[in-house]
């Protein structure tokens, strides 16, 4: 089994105080956490690894007797890469501590390699995605659209003929615009005073087509709106 740099792990000193080993987990663990890793293999080990390195660290008699074990390593893998007076006779178990120390180098490779996917990963979460149809876009698009037709269309329709039951004698409820057109933009013919008695000729939805007699002839024929008339009984 490889030797594992705990300090390294949780990117501390050796000299990394109490507090600080617990601040790093923290972090780390976070970063991390399984939750996190969408089932990466390498990155729910590198989570592993933290904890084990956390439970070391975190409590002083075991770090004290890894902290000997560290520095057993250090010292042979110094001796290995410079020391003019090593000789790995003197170390017959040299050939699989460098072994370890480059399994060590490898762990380390491979993690940079896990953090720039994480980094990666986390920025990829903040690039906006796509906008596309959905149902609810376009039955809100319909609401918006019936409810302008509604009330926004043009505030008359096709005039039809009035019915011989209410083809009688209409008043006016208050004083009114006599227009040239079922449309309140259309030409104003005249101003009809309350309590005018009119005939009714034919209806829209919003209007009416009434004569307005003087004493010999009719005087006026347009539309008025129908709530400011009503039927004489």
């Amino acid at each position: 089994m490889a030797f594992k740099n705990y300090y390294d792990i949780l990117g501390l000193t050796h000299s990394a105080t109490q507090e600080e080993v617990k601040s790093a987990y923290r972090k780390l663990s976070m970063k991390f956490h399984p939750d996190k890793n969408n089932g990466d293999d390498f990155l729910a080990e590198m989570f592993k690894n933290i904890n084990e390195a956390n439970e070391i660290l975190s409590n002083p008699t075991k770090r004290k007797e890894y902290d000997d074990t560290l520095k057993s390593f250090e010292d042979i893998g110094n001796n290995s890469n410079g020391n003019s007076n090593y000789n790995p006779n003197n170390y017959p178990e040299s050939t699989a501590i460098i072994d370890v120390l480059k399994s060590i180098n490898e762990y380390f490779r491979l993690e940079k390699i896990a953090n720039q996917k994480y980094i990666a990963k986390t920025n990829a979460g903040y690039i906006p995605k796509p906008r596309h149809f959905t149902f609810a876009k376009v039955l809100l698009s319909i609401l918006v659209l019936l409810f302008l037709w509604v009330f926004v269309r043009p505030r008359y329709s096709s005039v039809t003929n009035i019915t011989t039951n209410n083809s009688a004698t209409w008043t006016t409820t208050q004083a009114a615009t006599l227009y040239s057109e079922p449309n309140v933009n259309s030409t104003p013919l005249t101003t009809v005073s309350e309590g005018t008695t009119l005939t009714a000729l034919k209806e829209t939805n919003y209007f009416i087509q009434v004569e307005i007699y003087g004493r010999d002839s009719i005087q006026f024929q347009g539309y008025i709106r129908k709530k400011q008339i009503k039927h004489s009984e």
